[in-house]
């Protein structure tokens, strides 16, 4: 093994080390059955997460993915001044089976640097849960998400990823300067 491929395997360990850390953090600072559902969810780490977030991320108005950037069925993107208005349109996601798996990523990733490759590095490990409970816990996950969140299916056939920048709008400032930009897939929106 070179030197470069040893590098980088111990970043991937002890960024998967410091995700396990974080997690069992994150699980004490719930409540429960939220805590509990969690606890019981399958949990992809790095560096595995990084193949599936560049799939999704970054989400901007021309689609989503890092290497692909695709338009899915029925996308939208929005800018919203306030985190209410980010958290309704999970409403505008419509016709997904409750049961429906999907990733649910909390807090946004970092781009970490491995010499001239870069890796989606997350907080927390990526979760896989089902739909009904990512849209139900989203008002208390939205404590822990740091201004991000996103509930992205498993084949990607449905979406929502709230991201955010330092701005504001002119039509409906923010005394905070924070837009919430919302992507969201298949949606019913004007």
């Amino acid at each position: 093994m070179d030197f470069d491929a040893r590098k980088r395997l111990i970043f991937f360990k002890a960024s998967a080390n410091n995700q396990r850390r974080t997690y069992e953090a994150l699980l004490d600072s719930l409540e429960s059955p939220l805590s509990e559902a969690l606890r019981f969810a399958r949990c992809i780490y790095t560096p595995e997460s990084h193949d599936i977030i560049t799939t999704f991320l970054p989400a901007i108005a021309t689609g989503i993915g890092a290497q692909n950037n695709i338009q899915p069925p029925g996308y939208h993107y929005t800018e919203v001044a306030w985190p209410s208005e980010a958290l309704a349109l999970v409403q505008q996601i419509q016709g997904i089976d409750p049961a429906t798996s999907c990733y649910l990523l909390l807090t946004l990733p970092n781009v970490i640097r491995q010499g001239e490759v870069g890796y989606w590095v997350s907080n927390y490990p990526l979760f896989v849960v089902d739909f009904a409970f990512a849209k139900q816990a989203i008002p208390q996950l939205w404590s822990v998400a740091e201004d991000f969140l996103a509930i992205v299916g498993c084949q990607l056939e449905f979406g929502l990823i709230i991201d955010h920048y330092s701005g504001y709008l002119e039509h409906d400032p923010n005394p905070s300067e924070i837009v919430y930009q919302v992507a969201r897939w298949p949606a019913d929106a004007v």
